[in-house]
């Protein structure tokens, strides 16, 4: 940002960084003069609907993931963020339908098919998100499949330790996946585990 405080790229992921670390209101700044440089830039209009999903702001998580999704349909982050808040919300006929067409649309993204998982299992279809899990164990047998995403299943299906398991191996092998912050909401599951405090530990987010 020093070098070109105009560049749009720079204050989006500023913006994500921010997130991660649990700074809402500096976030939604820095992304918003993000979107002012190029609201059209893909991965600005996208960071700013994850921006608002970890900031609590689920309504305005949609619209923007809605906004984006116009333009691109495929935006894998303003899928995530649209189906994960409208699950936030309650609203599960629409959080599935569109981690359905997320996946659809982009079947070689994984973390879409942990968003699915997710949201089967908070609208209480746990043979369903069970399907989703097995599917993405099978997947990793023949490619890598990050391990932060099937700790998300398992979370939401109960089996939080089996999820805590997974998400340390997701810290030890470095999961890009990670890179959406534990102190996304889809954390809350197990954010009182004692177990989930040291792994926040180990990442220097406490």
């Amino acid at each position: 940002m020093d070098l070109n405080p105009r560049s749009p790229q720079a204050h989006t992921f500023h913006a994500w960084l921010l997130s991660c670390l649990g700074r809402d209101e500096e976030a939604a700044r820095a992304v918003g003069v993000g979107l002012e440089l190029d609201p059209y830039l893909p991965a600005t209009s996208g960071v700013a609907a994850l921006v608002a999903y970890h900031g609590r702001r689920y309504d305005d998580a949609i619209r923007q993931s809605a906004r984006t999704l116009e333009r691109d349909a495929t935006s894998a982050l303003s899928m995530l963020s649209i189906s994960l808040a409208h699950s936030m919300k309650g609203e599960h006929k629409e959080a599935i339908l569109h981690a359905e067409r997320g996946v659809g649309l982009s079947p070689g993204v994984n973390f879409l098919r942990g968003v699915l998982g997710i949201v089967y299992a908070s609208a209480n279809d746990i043979p369903a998100a069970r399907k989703v899990l097995d599917d993405l164990l099978e997947r990793s047998k023949r490619a890598y499949v990050g391990p932060t995403v099937i700790s998300w299943i398992y979370a939401y299906i109960g089996e939080r330790d089996r999820a805590l398991e997974w998400l340390e191996k997701a810290i030890d092998q470095r999961d890009c996946t990670l890179g959406f912050g534990l102190r996304a909401p889809l954390y809350d599951v197990f954010r009182d585990d004692p177990g989930f405090t040291s792994l926040m530990g180990r990442i220097g987010l406490q």
